[in-house]
């Protein structure tokens, strides 16, 4: 389900941005579930540190890649990661000594 604050809408209306959401549901696996906490090392966590392992990996299954399961993709969003300065950085390489260069 998707919920966003209307402060969001407006901001992502202004911006021109789609608000469409897409939900994907599954049931749970419970052999999944066994299956990726065999595959973890967890004996060197205490009780406590193991038990909200365990329960993040109930949680969110679908999130954990089995080895041999085929891995999917999606072509419903795209996203950005805006950085400070999009321009390459372009910088003259300076020559090496000879002396550096046969080490």
């Amino acid at each position: 389900m998707c919920k966003r604050k209307s402060k969001q809408k407006e901001e992502a209306e202004k911006d021109n941005v789609s608000l469409e959401c897409f939900t994907l549901t599954e049931e749970p696996n419970e052999n999944r579930h066994t299956e990726i906490v065999e595959l973890l090392r967890l004996e060197h966590l205490n009780e406590r540190e193991e038990k909200n392992i365990v329960n993040l990996i109930s949680n969110s299954q679908d999130r954990f890649h089995i080895p041999g399961e085929k891995l999917t993709a999606t072509n419903v969003l795209q996203h950005q990661i805006p950085t400070t300065d999009d321009r390459p950085i372009n910088i003259r390489q300076y020559r090496f000594p000879h002396f550096i260069k046969k080490k």
